[in-house]
């Protein structure tokens, strides 16, 4: 690395003589491996060169062999390029206001004035004085002043006068209509104000709409009320001021849902019984003979309160156990309904004794040519009941008393 920055700063060195034109000896200056230029297979570095401008030289870089020194390319002179982007500085022409310039010249690539604009003095101004302006009732006058015609520059303020107005209370303002206040029965209007130095009538006067009526003027006119049957009539008033309806009575159509309070009948509820439906309460009309409230039927009944009923003799008729011993008929007991007013009833029922039969026994075994014969007996009462059993088949159907095959 410090070989390395020997040689730059040797090369630089010899940069800027040869640039300056100075002569340097000819003596070897060898690498790190003592090699002559002769034998030097070069390894070049380029020094950095400089462009040339409008005005001032430039020059190449130059290229040194870092192992022997020596300088293969000389640095080369660059003559200057001279002014190649040129422009016109237009002139400007002095007013009253700023100073003017000739036209002159540059360059571009050096931003050099070639031609330089000379100065132009400022103009004078052209001073004249202000038209009066006169004043009005409604805009401000001028008088006196002074301006410049060119630039329009105030050299010399005008003195300004305030606008006449319109004002009420000014000499030359009158109130040439004094406004009216309106009622119920007739218009009334606003001012007419004239001015005397514009010479018209500066606010004309406006007719008011009517007045409402007041309520110390009103008379009620009754109207009545809609009925289910027959139209109504709204309350109305009568101005006695202007002599005039002042709310109209409307006409309000029949409403079948409105019912006079004293036509109204209530109807009562009817209680629900075990033998009979019932009603809740309801109304109804006698204006319109319409029901107001429609009365619902409750159909959900209650059960029966049952016992069991005496009898003529003054005995209940109690249900009776059917008995085969004795050969007894049994019998359901008579009930009746005890709920006031219910007259229902359920009838005795005659129930039939019924033996307790056991087990089939055979008396006599049936054969293919002869009947066979089987009883049974109550377990009550004793009683047998004897069957015949058919003879028994060829076709060896139920050869047993079992009735099976």
């Amino acid at each position: 690395m410090k070989k390395i920055l020997i040689l730059l700063t040797l090369v630089t060195a010899i940069f800027l003589l040869t640039a300056c034109n100075i002569q340097l000896p000819n003596f070897n200056i060898g690498g790190a491996g003592g090699q002559t230029p002769e034998e030097c297979e070069h390894e070049l570095v380029t020094s950095k060169g400089k462009d040339p401008t409008c005005t001032v030289a430039g020059y190449t870089g130059t290229q040194t062999c870092i192992n022997c020194g020596e300088v293969v390319v000389e640095s080369e002179v660059l003559a200057p390029t001279g002014h190649k982007n040129i422009v016109d500085i237009p002139a400007e022409e002095a007013t009253c206001l700023k100073a003017g310039s000739t036209a002159g010249k540059k360059c571009l690539d050096c931003n050099k004035n070639l031609v330089i604009p000379a100065t132009i003095p400022q103009l004078d101004h052209v001073i004249v004085s202000n038209t009066d302006i006169p004043v009005t009732c409604t805009t401000a006058g001028s008088t006196g002043g002074k301006h410049c015609s060119v630039c329009f520059t105030v050299i010399e303020p005008a003195t300004v006068i305030a606008p006449y107005g319109h004002d009420r209370g000014l000499e030359h303002i009158e109130v040439t209509k004094t406004a009216v206040a309106s009622t119920c029965k007739e218009n009334g209007y606003t001012d007419e104000v004239y001015c005397h130095k514009c010479d018209q009538i500066i606010i004309e006067s406006k007719e008011l709409p009517l007045a409402d009526h007041k309520a110390e003027d009103l008379e009620l006119v009754p109207g009545f009320a809609v009925t289910c049957t027959e139209e109504g009539l709204s309350d109305g008033y009568y101005c006695t001021y202007c002599e005039t309806t002042a709310v109209e009575q409307v006409v309000i159509p029949v409403d079948a849902n409105a019912h006079p309070a004293d036509s109204v009948t209530i109807l009562p509820a009817v209680a629900v019984t075990c033998y009979s439906d019932g009603l809740t309460e309801g109304s109804h009309c006698s204006n319109c003979d319409k029901d107001v409230v429609a009365q619902v039927a409750i159909t959900e009944r209650p059960a029966h309160t049952l016992s069991v009923k005496i009898g003529e003799d003054g005995n209940p008729i109690d249900a009776i156990v059917p008995d085969c011993a004795s050969g007894t008929m049994g019998r359901t007991a008579h009930m009746e309904c005890t709920n006031n007013g219910c007259d229902y009833e359920e009838a005795s029922v005659e129930l039939p004794y019924e033996h307790n039969y056991g087990e089939w026994e055979i008396v006599l075994e049936a054969t293919t040519e002869n009947a066979g014969e089987k009883k049974a007996t109550c377990s009550d009462c004793g009683h047998v009941t004897e069957e015949e059993i058919p003879a028994i088949s060829d076709d060896l159907g139920d050869i047993d008393p079992d009735g099976t095959v």
